[in-house]
């Protein structure tokens, strides 16, 4: 990995910073076999099993970028609770990389999970990510910003294949006025698109600006996102995932 204090300044300066194959390649493949088999199987899907998830179809006509809605109906942009539904997942989030890249960046080595999902950009169906912040967001926020969210990279990541692109600079604001919400309209062209492997993870700043545009290469992407924080019971949002609230160290325990 980078020197520490490198990352930290780049975390600091971008509002992102990479921690290179900071995850083995082989547990990203077997977790990416095990979600193509749930990929093949959403047809078989109950009505409430699948209001889990967000599928393509259901996007708006600027997210899914062109593509008709009937083609899409069972590609699935988003899966969520990915815990409940693939347990091996657990293995990422005790890896020790998690505990180092918090302890670098959030100060902590024991940070508190609060959400996660499988982010899906399928070759050329692929829809687009809306430019946005993170702080705030209306799934589960704390009242304060000192919270991130990493992004295993499953698949390679790029600015052709969906991959995460960043307004550098845009996180050093106040919590105030990040709740304002965006008040300035970005080009997707002035985003800073890193070129990321699989096994990579991306450290982002809950007040930097990102998004990432439609897939319409010959090549999937699959982000593992995950939210972490600190101990605290005051937040704007809270909805609750399997092992919400639950510690890293706990999470270790729980995975003997």
């Amino acid at each position: 990995m980078k020197d520490r204090e490198l990352l930290q300044w780049e975390y600091d300066a971008k509002g992102y910073a990479i921690f290179k194959q900071a995850i083995p390649q082989l547990l990203c493949k077997e977790i990416l076999e095990k979600i193509h088999h749930f990929e093949y199987s959403v047809g078989t899907l109950s009505e409430k099993q699948r209001n889990s998830h967000v599928f393509i179809n259901e996007l708006s006509d600027d997210q899914r970028a062109g593509i008709d809605a009937s083609l899409c109906k069972d590609m699935l942009y988003i899966i969520g609770d990915i815990c409940e539904y693939f347990p091996e997942i657990i293995q990422i989030f005790i890896h020790p990389s998690i505990a180092h890249i918090t302890n670098v960046l959030l100060g902590t080595d024991n940070p508190v999970y609060h959400f996660s999902n499988i982010t899906i950009k399928s070759a050329y169906y692929g829809p687009q990510s809306g430019l946005h912040r993170d702080y705030p967001n209306k799934y589960i926020c704390p009242m304060t910003s000192h919270f991130m969210r990493l992004i295993l990279c499953l698949s390679e990541g790029n600015k052709h294949n969906g991959g995460l692109g960043f307004i550098c600079g845009s996180h050093r604001l106040e919590d105030k006025e990040a709740l304002q919400g965006l008040r300035t309209q970005y080009s997707y062209d002035t985003l800073e698109y890193p070129e990321c492997e699989q096994g990579d993870i991306i450290a982002v700043h809950p007040k930097v600006i990102h998004g990432g545009m439609s897939n319409r290469s010959d090549k999937d992407r699959y982000y593992c996102v995950s939210q972490w924080g600190m101990p605290t019971d005051d937040f704007l949002y809270y909805t609750e995932e399997k092992f919400t609230g639950i510690s890293f160290t706990e999470l270790s325990a729980m995975a003997q």
